[in-house]
């Protein structure tokens, strides 16, 4: 049955099951709550479990003190970067489109998806109830219950510390209970991050060696046979493949004519005939596209000179003249009358281009990225590539899933991998899931588990991670109701309060005065006000920003 079918049964068998409860006052009777179609449960159990977790109150005192420091080092981590982002959307410099490799997502289906998501938000939002609790009973703040949230399914647990108890408690007291939620997130994603870099990562292994299809030219040689991204690419003409310079490199003899290429897809090998030679796989606004070349056209010759790989391509290019037109050859798609089918035949529409200063071009496109070195270099402006396809070597997706901080990769900036890490959901690359896995096996001790239980684990410690890591950040955030905006504000009251003990009799006489719980309340709605127009900005501009 369809996935998306049994989804939506499940959703309305769960709206069902609610209307039927609440008419017939069930909820109350199991002392349910309920807000809509979101069911809370609340029960005493469980009390006595936490107070007996919370006994050595003096280590967990300590533990709320360094839990405050990690908050507030949160807390200042993502207003920067909210900043940050809202600058780089305005004004933040655009790479070339041509210029960038990108992985085509994995497609996971919606239930495996959610599965994930759900199990690392269980998690993450029972580490940070329970040690919102301990920090509570820690500290002589009484709970008057713990509960369990239902949306369709458990989404995790949560305590209810006692009112009275919570406003008569110090404000230190509270601002460490308040930072024990989004520290302990941040523990178990550290935790997590540990496990997946540090020991499951490093047994990801290639089942062979070749090269990862990580891209596919639109209406390119391969794209039409078939060959698709998560391939491999093991064998070229009889040539074995061991990594993605040796396709890159690779030289035809003719431009256009057949070559045998095999390669691996979920699993299955497969052997393909397509024409060999350089492909254009992208034609930006430039010299190319002026001059009639589109997407998936194989370059024949340029300058009298006939193209036999990509290095050399390029090197024509950059050395030919740029002050007449220049001699191009192209070939496209459509039916060869000499072989009676449809091959690559020669396009009569492309016979010349008028070559450009890569200076002057990234002067006025790209500016961001020109280099002086680029002055008296000849450009045509397309991105081009063997058979069209990109690759990488197969420890690609290694390197993103598992291995976030590879030394050969530190002059991208910690920043930068970092963000990329976090982002693979965004970008589907997690979980990772066939044919991606198929292309990989497990190597020493995990090699004894069923290759499926085995990525099972990474994908689940990955979202275990990020679930965490994004619900601590979220938490962090200086506005309320979340923990970071009820640690701001109490750390604002208490600076106040203790700069008012300081203030002499000569400060009130000029005129100073302590700052007020009233103001602080004020100052923060404004500090709230402006964090929620913030990310409501960058959801906006999500999207209308691609429309402008």
């Amino acid at each position: 049955m369809n996935g998306y079918l049994v989804g939506l049964i499940v959703i309305v068998a769960y709206l069902l099951i609610t209307m039927l409860g609440r008419k017939s006052r069930l909820w109350k009777k199991l002392n349910i709550s309920h807000y809509g179609p979101i069911l809370l449960w609340r029960t005493q159990r469980g009390r006595r479990a936490i107070a007996k977790a919370a006994t050595p109150a003096r280590f967990w005192r300590a533990s709320g003190t360094l839990a405050t420091g990690v908050c507030l080092a949160l807390m200042l981590a993502v207003t920067i970067f909210l900043v940050w982002e809202s600058y780089i959307v305005l004004y933040g410099p655009r790479s070339p489109d041509y210029q960038e490799i990108r992985l085509g997502p994995l497609g996971v289906d919606t239930i495996v998806l959610g599965a994930y998501l759900v199990v690392g938000l269980i998690v993450a939002v029972f580490a940070h109830e329970f040690l919102h609790g301990i920090l509570a009973m820690a500290q002589k703040i009484r709970l008057d219950s713990l509960g369990i949230l239902f949306l369709v399914i458990p989404l995790g647990a949560f305590v209810e510390p006692n009112d009275d108890d919570l406003r008569k408690a110090s404000r230190t007291s509270r601002i460490r209970l308040y930072a024990a939620g989004p520290a302990s997130n941040l523990f178990v994603a550290f935790v997590c991050l540990i496990v997946l870099v540090g020991v499951l990562g490093p047994t990801i292994e290639p089942q062979s060696t070749g090269a990862l299809v990580t891209e596919v030219g639109k209406d390119s040689p391969a794209e039409i046979v078939g060959l698709s991204i998560w391939s491999e690419v093991t064998e070229v003409h009889g040539i074995p493949v061991k990594n993605a310079s040796k396709l890159r490199s690779f030289e035809f003899d003719v431009p256009g004519e057949w070559v045998q290429v095999t390669f691996v897809h979920a699993g299955d090998e497969s052997v393909v005939r397509l024409p060999g030679g350089v492909v254009v796989t992208a034609v930006p606004e430039g010299p190319g596209y002026n001059a009639g070349i589109k997407p998936g056209m194989i370059i024949f010759s340029l300058n009298n000179t006939i193209i036999h790989s990509v290095e050399q391509f390029k090197s024509v290019t950059e050395n030919a003249s740029m002050a007449e037109p220049v001699d191009i050859t192209v070939l496209k798609y459509g039916y060869d009358p000499s072989k009676g089918y449809d091959w690559w035949v020669e396009d009569k529409s492309v016979m010349h281009v008028n070559l450009t200063s890569k200076w002057v071009y990234y002067y006025k496109y790209y500016p961001h990225a020109n280099r002086e070195q680029y002055r008296n270099v000849s450009f045509l402006g397309v991105s081009t590539a063997a058979f069209g396809i990109r690759v990488e070597d197969m420890d690609y997706l290694p390197r993103l899933v598992a291995h976030p901080f590879p030394a050969e990769k530190a002059d991208e900036g910690i920043v930068r991998t970092a963000l990329r890490f976090v982002a693979l959901p965004s970008l589907g690359y997690s979980p990772v899931v066939s044919p991606a896995t198929d292309l990989y096996q497990a190597s020493g001790a995990f090699s004894v588990l069923p290759h499926d239980v085995y990525w099972v684990l990474i994908n689940l410690f990955y979202w275990l991670f990020w679930t965490n890591l994004l619900l601590g950040l979220a938490n962090a955030l200086p506005a309320l109701p979340f923990d970071g905006g009820y640690v701001l504000r109490d750390l604002l009251k208490e600076i106040a309060s203790r700069r008012g003990d300081r203030l002499t009799g000569f400060d009130r006489t000029i005129g100073r005065k302590p700052l007020t719980d009233w103001q602080v309340d004020y100052l923060m709605w404004v500090v709230t006000a402006l964090v929620y127009l913030l990310l409501v900005f960058l959801v906006t501009w999500q999207i209308i920003g691609p429309i402008l």
